[in-house]
């Protein structure tokens, strides 16, 4: 008997970063599966932030980050799933200087929506606080 697997996910997102720069960040997720209970997420979102300083208007601005997260129901048997991670984030810390920042997060993913969909939301620390909400594939009972 073949073993079953959790198939490779993906998400939209739109996320809240505070911080010394804060900003709104839309972007795509990719997550992996590292066995029944770890996914690792990889993330690219681009958005905007306020001016800072002596600007005078706001800029685009972007970030990456690679997190590893445990889920604690793997394969959708409670409505509602909990995921805790942690990675890291190459996020702008200061004006058209990008650093990387430990990232530590919580996330809850939801039921099926349109039979196809899954929606989440995380919140966390990495340069700031952060603030998401995401739209992930649901190919299956799977999270």
């Amino acid at each position: 008997m073949a073993r079953q697997t959790a198939p490779v996910r993906y998400a939209a997102r739109v996320d809240a970063l505070g911080g010394r720069l804060p900003s709104v960040q839309g972007g795509g997720t990719v997550s992996i599966p590292a066995g029944i209970y770890a996914r690792v997420d990889f993330t690219v979102a681009a958005g905007y932030r306020g001016a800072h300083g002596l600007e005078s208007s706001g800029k685009a601005t972007g970030r990456g980050d690679v997190m590893m997260r445990f889920l604690f129901d793997p394969i959708g048997e409670q409505r509602w799933g909990l995921s805790a991670g942690a990675g890291v984030s190459l996020k702008e810390m200061d004006v058209d200087r990008y650093r990387p920042v430990l990232l530590l997060g919580i996330e809850t993913e939801g039921p099926m929506v349109l039979k196809r969909f899954r929606p989440a939301f995380t919140a966390g620390l990495g340069g700031g606080w952060r603030l998401g909400a995401l739209l992930r594939t649901a190919p299956s009972s799977w999270r």
